[in-house]
């Protein structure tokens, strides 16, 4: 069984949960835990404080054959508001890009110390972990370690909104910006095919492609069942 959150850090797993308990994610049983899809990039949401295992997964898939649980309906609003945010994020960053180059300028000095400071925090935070660990206190250097963790993914997703509303400063044929319709990254019309490619296939763009595409079936399944 694949636990995550608690019982990933070492707490004993409970083998007799069963798929309706509020422990248990229902998006990850839906089919589309957005936990899971931007480890590792800018949107790293961090882990998944519920757990994930695929043998309540496959006790769902069973069951939902009797009955509707709503977990598709509660999956397809938090994806909604997933998308929702992106979408936002595009719309402000293509009006940005409809600004003469004169009007763009970077990030503003405060954004620049609110990152600053939480990289400040983080390597804080990771050092007493270590010393914590070298003492064997492990209880409070897994805590810390929790906290920088989630101080680690605040930072991720304020580096993003803010790349997001200051596009690069550029001038002439390299202001050729626009902003992707998927993930909003900002993409060059002088971009080379194998940098597109990089794009394309990047985990960021997948995972915002994964929550659309999940959303579309979402939305037709709803719509067939009215039918």
């Amino acid at each position: 069984q694949e636990l995550m959150g608690a019982e990933a850090l070492g707490a004993a797993p409970r083998e007799d949960v069963p798929f309706t308990d509020r422990r248990v994610c229902r998006d990850y049983l839906g089919g589309l835990c957005t936990h899971t899809l931007f480890t590792n990039t800018r949107m790293d949401l961090g882990p998944c404080p519920k757990i994930h295992s695929e043998k309540l997964k496959e006790e769902y898939e069973q069951a939902r054959k009797e009955r509707d649980f709503g977990y598709d309906d509660e999956l397809e609003r938090s994806l909604e508001r997933f998308v929702r945010d992106c979408d936002r994020r595009i719309e402000s960053a293509r009006r940005r890009l409809e600004k003469p180059a004169d009007e763009i300028s970077g990030p503003p000095p405060a954004q620049l110390k609110e990152i600053s400071d939480y990289a400040t925090e983080i390597a804080t935070l990771i050092d007493e972990v270590e010393k914590l660990g070298e003492n064997g206190r492990v209880d409070e250097a897994i805590r810390l370690h929790g906290k920088a963790e989630e101080i680690t993914a605040l930072k991720a997703r304020r580096e993003e909104e803010i790349r997001h509303r200051n596009p690069p400063n550029l001038s002439g044929q390299e202001q050729k910006l626009r902003a992707c319709d998927i993930c909003g990254a900002f993409l060059s019309i002088l971009d080379s095919d194998s940098r597109l490619a990089d794009h394309f296939g990047g985990k960021l763009h997948l995972g915002y492609e994964s929550v659309r595409n999940r959303l579309k079936q979402l939305r037709e399944t709803r719509g067939s069942r009215r039918l």
